[in-house]
């Protein structure tokens, strides 16, 4: 008879270690899911280093793209636009992605000939940074004169 108890009592405790693990496995399940994180800024590597006259705008501008960690598009993210080099301004210090996950700029670089650049970030950290080159202005004509003149 004590042996029957002990059975029962041993079988009713592995039912209710099994229930217990089956319930934990379904809240794995629900738990597993990701919310997306801007993980990735990328620029298309044409407007990378690209060169104007120092205080001038860049022909083309500045566009990147902002991807999850499974490499999908991500809308609504929030940018940070910023000059680190050079001087210049951008057009906004901060933009929004479109629902291709695309946000752009118009670059002016800086009044001196030389390498600027500009860090877009996220408000998570993701970021890049891109690079310029402020060339001289072309000599004007009277520069040009006073040069030939000495």
């Amino acid at each position: 008879m004590q042996m029957l108890r002990a059975r029962r009592r041993l079988l009713g405790g592995s039912i209710v270690l099994l229930a217990g693990a089956a319930a934990a496995c379904s809240s794995d399940k629900v738990n597993n899911v990701s919310t997306p994180i801007a993980t990735t800024v990328v620029v298309d590597s044409t407007l990378l280093n690209q060169t104007a006259v120092a205080g001038t705008a860049l022909a083309t501008p500045i566009t990147v793209s902002v991807r999850d960690q499974n490499g999908s598009p991500m809308s609504g993210v929030i940018l940070n636009w910023t000059v680190t080099a050079g001087g210049g301004s951008v057009d906004s210090a901060t933009t929004t992605t479109n629902v291709s996950g695309q946000s752009a700029v118009h670059w002016t670089l800086g009044p001196a000939a030389g390498a600027d650049s500009l860090m877009v970030e996220t408000v998570n950290g993701a970021g890049i940074t891109i690079g310029a080159t402020a060339t001289d202005p072309a000599p004007t004509s009277d520069r040009a004169a006073a040069t030939t003149a000495r």
